[in-house]
């Protein structure tokens, strides 16, 4: 694998995306086009707000421009999507299928109107947001405030 992610040692199936070697400030759009993803609405940053530190990462994508929404499209559709996010509000991973049909939709923090189906709190602060549905093709990660999305991975179907 290249430096743009490793596989998962328990998963041959996992793959985890490095940021690392992302330049600051640099839009992060087709950079995984070779692993089958791409982003829209993502800038690479270097948080210099200790709320946004994390433990994983020097480099961090963060929502660029007002929108504070980071999609990513998968070519082929995978089967699991995890991601670890930081933020002072409400942060939600919705995924979808290729016909835009609705799959799932976590949050952090938990709120149950939103039919939260995963989440766990880390030492950091950060949360990981997981959504395990066949078919995945698009994921959303919205927050009404700026957040940070330090981890994500997916499983694809074999």
């Amino acid at each position: 694998m290249s430096q743009l992610a490793q596989l998962n040692r328990r998963s041959s199936r996992l793959i985890e995306l490095s940021f690392d070697h992302l330049k600051l400030f640099e839009p992060v759009m087709a950079q995984y086009k070779d692993l089958g993803l791409e982003f829209q609405g993502a800038i690479a940053l270097k948080p210099s707000n200790p709320e946004f530190f994390t433990q994983s990462s020097s480099i961090v994508l963060m929502p660029q421009g007002n929108k504070m929404l980071i999609t990513t499209n998968f070519k082929n559709p995978v089967a699991l999507v995890r991601a670890q996010v930081c933020g002072s509000d409400l942060i939600v991973l919705t995924t979808y299928d290729a016909r835009g049909n609705l799959l799932d939709r976590v949050s952090k923090p938990a709120d149950v109107s939103l039919g939260v189906s995963y989440t766990t709190q880390t030492k950091t602060g950060s949360t990981w947001l997981k959504s395990k549905q066949r078919g995945i093709t698009k994921v959303e990660l919205h927050s009404c405030t700026p957040f940070t999305l330090s981890n994500f991975s997916f499983l694809g179907i074999a």
